[in-house]
């Protein structure tokens, strides 16, 4: 493994390009610090205000995070972490992972792009694989080819999303020009601006105006409609509207067929032919739906909804901490450890082996085993076999006794109850008691023999 050192000043930034993995992650010491493989694996130039690396293979660099970076080109992964000046991305083939970063810039990346806690966010070319974005300040995407999942910007901009797109958690405005495949918004505290969505848009807890040009599926709103809003929805499919209970608001509906809310009292102020306008409450902003199908107005979800939502934002959150968590490891540290570790290991192992007198070990084995083959295996197996003959003879021989005792001297019922029994009985109940002891298992034959005797002396 080969480390080169350079010293950095104020000023000055570092371009990258390379051929492999690259892990780099920030540091509150000016210096430049770069682990590859072999000292071939790097070249380096250094021009006025600038540090040019060029790498031939996966590399770990550990960079002052005041230092401004450029990776120009690079066929491996990206994974930047811990840096507070500017970093700007040309190219990638594959993954991009960034964490604690400031002003974030994205070129053309080829696979998949997660970045968590950026300043800023701004992607002025195409993302090939899913884009996924996590309290992050300003973000503007120009082309996002998969799914697009944004918790928690100060704003959102994008021009193209080719599969579904959610976002929760956005302070400010969001703007879509144009996705193609189902838009959820939740929690949104700015104005919402959506060119087209390809599937369905679902909608949820908005603060600020909402105007959706064109939904080819349905349009599902969770909405509370607050006064000097503008609200304009035009969907293909379904419209669904869920408001809070004491909502006021007028309904400009065009529709074939509407369904009036059940559980609020409203008035329709015109009908005509695919076309109403209903009050409901007193006051309130104006809402313009239009749908080729269905519009249906009625009251907020049930609780549980909302708070399986809520759950489920705690799990993201909780997920996100992990996430970051083990961003923060050091893994190539932690592998360096683990190998340093396992050579320590097999020292001790080593030596340990080489304290063993081996062959004294064998003398001993064959030792043992030359006694396992003179012992008389067949002998032992007699004896046992005797023992346990004698034993149920002992036993048989013990009964045959006690039932010869019983014969000579019977027991006789007393002719009249007496308190206290007769020498004879008492001795017939001891004896039977030996005789349940015996076969309880409680006393050896030989130990109730004894005992029987005692009680005829």
């Amino acid at each position: 493994m080969a480390i080169e050192r350079f010293e950095l000043v104020p000023g000055t930034s570092v371009e990258i390009d390379g051929h492999g993995d690259l892990y780099l992650v920030g540091s509150d010491e000016p210096v430049l610090l770069v682990e590859c493989p072999d000292r071939e694996d790097m070249r380096h130039e250094e021009q006025e205000g600038k540090l040019c690396l060029h790498l031939a293979d996966d590399a770990r660099v550990q960079v002052w995070r005041a230092t401004p970076i450029t990776v120009h080109n690079l066929d491996g992964d990206l994974s930047i972490r811990g840096l507070r000046a500017p970093c700007a991305v040309e190219h990638v083939d594959g993954d991009v992972l960034l964490s604690e970063v400031g002003e974030v810039h994205l070129g053309g990346v080829e696979g998949d792009v997660s970045i968590a806690s950026a300043a800023r966010v701004t992607a002025s070319a195409y993302l090939r694989g899913d884009v996924a974005l996590r309290q992050i300040g300003p973000a503007e995407l120009h082309e996002v080819t998969e799914d697009l999942n944004v918790q928690g910007a100060a704003s959102l901009q994008v021009t193209y999303v080719g599969e579904d797109l959610a976002a929760s958690g956005i302070a400010g405005p969001v703007s879509l020009r144009q996705v193609r495949g189902e838009a959820t918004l939740r929690d949104i505290g700015g104005p919402v601006e959506i060119g087209q969505v390809g599937d369905d848009l679902t909608v949820r807890d908005l603060q600020g105006d909402l105007v959706a040009v064109r939904v080819d599926g349905d349009a599902s709103l969770h909405l509370a409609f607050q006064e000097g809003r503008r609200y304009r929805v035009s969907a293909e499919g379904d419209i669904l509207v869920r408001y809070p209970e004491g909502t006021s608001a007028r309904f400009v509906l065009q529709a074939h067929r509407w369904v009036p809310p059940q559980n609020t009292s409203f008035q329709v102020e015109e009908q005509g032919e695919g076309h109403v306008v209903i009050r409901v409450g007193q006051g309130g902003p104006d809402v313009y739906l239009a749908s080729d199908s269905e519009i249906v107005l009625g009251s907020a979800a049930p609780d549980w909804e909302h708070a399986f939502e809520e759950f489920t934002r705690q799990m993201e959150r909780w997920a996100d901490d992990l996430r970051r968590r083990l961003e923060r490891a050091d893994w190539q540290r932690v592998g360096r450890e683990v190998e340093e570790a396992t050579v320590r290991i097999a020292q001790v192992v080593e030596s340990r082996l080489q304290e063993i007198d081996l062959e004294r070990l064998g003398e001993e084995v064959q030792e043992a085993a030359q006694r396992a083959r003179s012992v008389d295996w067949e002998k032992i197996g007699k004896k046992v076999e005797r023992a346990a003959r004698q034993s149920a003879e002992w036993v048989q021989a013990s009964l045959r006794r006690l039932q010869e005792r019983l014969q000579q001297q019977p027991p006789q019922p007393a002719a009249e109850p007496s308190p206290q029994p007769s020498e004879s009985a008492a001795r017939n109940e001891e004896r039977m008691a030996i005789l349940r002891m015996l076969e309880e298992g409680r006393l050896t034959a030989e130990e109730a023999a004894a005992l029987l005797d005692a009680l005829e002396r």
